[in-house]
């Protein structure tokens, strides 16, 4: 299975996994048995970590794939590696499913996702994309995609508590410096200073959505377990940097 997929991520993958692409549906069936094998037999099916590392790699791009019907697919996975990492952690259990590095880095996708995917929730007048049979379709594939996007902030922001609250002061701070840089701007026509500000908007949200769902998550964390005062102090120190 690792290695079809493999071979799928080969040779312009954005055309042909896209849609009517000639391996769309193929995709669609090689992501879904991924998803279902590593969701219950990843360990035992590929008990060695060369192999775990090239199945877990190839799920990564299919996530960061740029259609999104193929790439919200692979999310079920990551979604369930990291609620497992998450609970891991929560119960005091020594080290997540997932190593750290993982974990950093689809907190980063996620919040990249969230911006790039312009996951806002669709208004009537919003183009819907020509794969989607109706406006309806449309919206509720998009909430399902940002709901799914946040719980996999939210679980990494368990598993990783200090980084996500960084990486939320990081975000806040540059889409408000972006806001700022679209509001002063002298663009040259009117359509270029409306795309700037659909752009600064799409980060503001972006980076909203990324940082409800770190600050309850790790508000939740604290208050469910025992933590010393000094850590206690820690983390509500960081939480007023962050608001």
């Amino acid at each position: 299975l690792t290695q079809v997929a493999g071979e799928l991520l080969k040779n312009n993958p954005e055309e042909r996994l896209s849609f009517e692409g000639e391996d769309e549906e193929f995709a669609f069936e090689v992501v879904d048995a991924m998803v279902e094998l590593g969701r219950t037999h990843l360990q035992d099916a590929l008990p060695d970590e060369a192999g775990r590392f090239a199945f877990l790699e190839h799920m990564l791009s299919f996530a960061k794939h740029s259609y999104m019907p193929l790439a919200s697919r692979s999310l079920g996975l990551w979604y369930k590696l990291l609620q497992e990492s998450a609970s891991s952690v929560a119960s005091g259990g020594q080290r997540s499913v997932l190593p750290s590095e993982a974990v950093l880095f689809l907190m980063q996708l996620a919040a990249e996702q969230l911006q790039q995917r312009n996951c806002k929730v669709p208004q009537l007048d919003d183009e819907v994309p020509i794969y989607f049979d109706d406006f309806e379709e449309f919206k509720e594939f998009i909430t399902a995609y940002r709901q799914r996007l946040s719980g996999i902030v939210r679980y990494s922001a368990v598993a990783l508590p200090d980084q996500a609250l960084h990486t939320t002061a990081s975000r806040l701070t540059d889409a408000i410096s972006q806001a700022k840089v679209a509001t002063n701007s002298m663009s040259a026509s009117a359509e270029a200073q409306s795309e700037t500000m659909e752009a600064a908007r799409g980060a503001l949200e972006a980076a909203a959505v990324f940082s409800e769902s770190t600050v309850k998550a790790v508000w939740d964390a604290v208050n469910a377990k025992a933590l010393s005062d000094e850590a206690k102090m820690a983390r509500k120190h960081a939480f007023c940097q962050v608001l």
